[in-house]
């Protein structure tokens, strides 16, 4: 029997492959039960998923002035900025002062989900 619905993520919303039955995004095994033909979640995470995106709009003339690689890294660098301005107030900041060195060292940590593909 095969199986025609569209399974959604109950973690992170994304699609459930009916072959693998595993979310394409965030990797969560489901599998089905029974005759109900529903996704039964049999691993889990914590925290839930949060999705940023940035997005740059480059005029033909930069390109024409800049060249297509120059105006391409000039985008890119900008779309880091934006990003990482957005995830900075989940930054985990921890300080720490090292006698020996007489230095002050912060550390700062993000965690990230990894997509397991990049399908839209």
């Amino acid at each position: 029997m095969k199986i025609q619905s569209k399974y959604q993520c109950i973690c992170c919303g994304g699609h459930i492959d009916p072959e693998t039955m595993q979310c394409k995004y965030c990797g969560v095994q489901y599998e089905i039960e029974n005759d109900w033909l529903r996704p039964i979640r049999i691993e889990t995470f914590q925290m839930p998923i949060r999705t940023f995106k940035t997005r740059q709009i480059i005029a033909e003339e930069e390109v024409r002035y800049l060249g297509m690689e120059k105006a391409s890294q000039i985008a890119i660098e900008s779309m880091a900025r934006q990003l990482a301005d957005a995830i900075a107030p989940m930054m985990k900041i921890e300080m720490d002062y090292n006698h020996f060195m007489q230095t002050n060292e912060i550390t700062g940590t993000v965690k990230v989900v990894e997509p397991h593909k990049w399908e839209e």
